[in-house]
């Protein structure tokens, strides 16, 4: 994965080792892009390389007296089949059995929403009215990104509802900047949740380790 590659990573896994100390949990979740930058000479992705960028990332931190748990909370929603996500069709799917696998064969806990996260976003489709409304409600989306950024409190999102002004229309929607140029977001990307989503995500993930018997439990209410 680049994120271990000095020059593309910009130095990433170094600046998270800093903080590793005896009794230190790390969360370990890799999505798309690792699986698009871990290719082989081929240009193919490899499971292999993929699955020896983990172990080194393992042993750093076990070598550190840390612990590692694996987790898959990405759910790729530019794929969905008569109106519905099916994780086996998701990009991301892949990389996610190869986590649980590699998990499994060194011991430590992995930990997994996608399931539930698809199962909300297909209810989600019944209220919203169709797929593109889900993508555009819970993802990174210029349509539902509105306001200036003054500095202080960031971006005003709204969510308030699908509306005749920012229900979906192909080729409607560019990408949008504020009074500062700022980009706001991007016209369709239903891979990067936004706020909305990032919140639904977080729910379903702690709702997975309240549900399993990870080490992570302990420090649930």
């Amino acid at each position: 994965t680049s994120y271990l590659d000095d020059q593309k990573g910009l130095g990433y896994w170094p600046n998270v080792m800093r903080h590793v100390e005896p009794g230190t949990i790390v969360i370990i979740e890799l999505g798309p892009n690792d699986k698009s930058h871990t290719k082989d000479e081929n240009g193919k992705f490899s499971p292999e390389m993929f699955k020896a960028n983990l172990l080194t990332m393992y042993n750093d931190i076990r070598n550190a007296g840390g612990e590692v748990v694996f987790a898959g909370v990405s759910v790729d929603a530019n794929k969905f089949v008569d109106g519905k996500i099916y994780l086996e069709n998701a990009w991301t799917c892949e990389l996610n059995h190869y986590k649980e696998e590699f998990a499994e064969l060194v011991g430590a806990d992995y930990i997994t929403c996608e399931q539930a996260l698809a199962d909300f976003y297909n209810e989600e489709v019944v209220r919203l009215g169709s797929t593109e409304n889900v993508v555009g409600y819970y993802f990174r989306d210029s349509r539902y990104m509105l306001g200036d950024h003054d500095g202080e409190n960031g971006i005003t999102y709204s969510f308030e509802g699908i509306t005749p002004e920012n229900v979906y229309t192909e080729g409607n929607f560019e990408e949008k900047v504020d009074k500062n140029g700022n980009k706001l977001g991007y016209a369709y990307d239903a891979t990067h949740t936004n706020i909305r989503g990032a919140e639904v995500v977080a729910q379903k993930f702690y709702e997975a380790i309240v549900a399993s018997d990870s080490i992570l439990k302990a420090y649930t209410k």
